[in-house]
């Protein structure tokens, strides 16, 4: 399970880390093409800074990335109710997919009302119905 989340994750974030790196690679390069070796000492050392960082939030989001689905196959499991127990919008997009599906729930729910309101008047009249008719005979 894991694996798939680590897949998942990776795909969809591997363009800010190709982004993010790119520009650490920049920066440093401008510093060794200049031929600064004090700075590009220095440089190595924020580097590795820099990595330590962005490892540690890596680990960080990708623990919030896993609760995140992992409540995501709770709500899978039962749909209906299951609306209501949606994580947290990380974003506007987001927030605006679980109002749509807060909506839907909604409906959905009364659609169900209205269909058992229209069964049960349904047996009521053929209920009445054959009472009606069993009486003269």
């Amino acid at each position: 399970m894991v694996c798939r989340y680590l897949r998942s994750y990776i795909k969809e974030r591997w363009k800010s880390w190709l982004g993010g790196s790119f520009l650490v690679m920049v920066v440093y390069a401008v510093a060794v093409l200049y031929q600064l070796p004090e700075t590009a000492v220095r440089m190595r050392y924020a580097l590795v800074l820099v990595l330590f960082c962005w490892c540690s939030f890596t680990v960080y989001d990708f623990y919030r990335y896993c609760r995140r689905q992992e409540a995501m196959q709770r709500v899978l499991q039962n749909p209906v109710e299951g609306i209501d127990c949606l994580p947290s919008a990380d974003g506007l997009l987001e927030s605006c997919y679980q109002e749509l599906l807060q909506q839907m729930g909604e409906e959905q729910r009364r659609l169900i009302s209205q269909q058992e309101v229209r069964r049960q008047d349904m047996t009521d009249y053929y209920a009445m119905w054959v009472h009606q008719i069993k009486t003269p005979i």
